[in-house]
């Protein structure tokens, strides 16, 4: 292995693992709160900015082509908050805080497929729920914790990433 890689290998891998570990802790008190604290986010971005830098100065990437690459994982996020604000919150805005700060750990493509992905992972057992619903004849409306919806799918996506 070239000498140059091995650092760049181990970012990725500590990106990957601050990412998890930023994850788990939105999941838990999106679970459990129903709401992520700002202190959160604002950590989880930082520190995703920071490695994304780091990453990219260690790959030696061009300033602009290290830009257009962060813009363009940061799109589906923006799209999300965007959601978030036009429907006045049918998507929570922590849903779309978590897929923008997602941006900087992770590859626009893969994001767009994970967030597509827990979407329909997330409306097939929303069906599951409402099915339920009518045939018990209740009529709750519980939201449910998108956050939890992606982690799994993540982990499947890094999983078959490495095979």
């Amino acid at each position: 292995m070239n000498f140059i890689m091995q650092p760049v290998l181990y970012i990725t891998y500590l990106k990957q693992g601050i990412f998890f570990l930023f994850a788990a802790v939105c999941a838990v008190e999106d679970i459990k709160h129903r709401s992520i604290s700002l202190r959160t986010f604002i950590a989880g971005g930082a520190i995703g900015l920071l490695l994304y830098i780091v990453q990219n100065i260690a790959l030696n990437t061009g300033a602009v082509q290290a830009v257009s690459e962060l813009f363009k994982a940061l799109m589906p996020g923006m799209l999300v908050v965007m959601i978030s604000i036009i429907t006045g919150g049918a998507i929570g805005i922590g849903d779309g805080l978590f897929v923008l700060i997602c941006g900087f750990y992770t590859e626009a493509k893969m994001l767009s497929l994970v967030f597509a992905a827990a979407w329909f992972l997330c409306a097939l057992v929303s069906l599951f729920m409402i099915t339920l619903d009518f045939i018990e004849h209740k009529k709750s409306k519980k939201p449910l914790p998108f956050i939890a919806f992606m982690i799994p799918i993540f982990i499947v996506v890094q999983v078959f990433n490495y095979i």
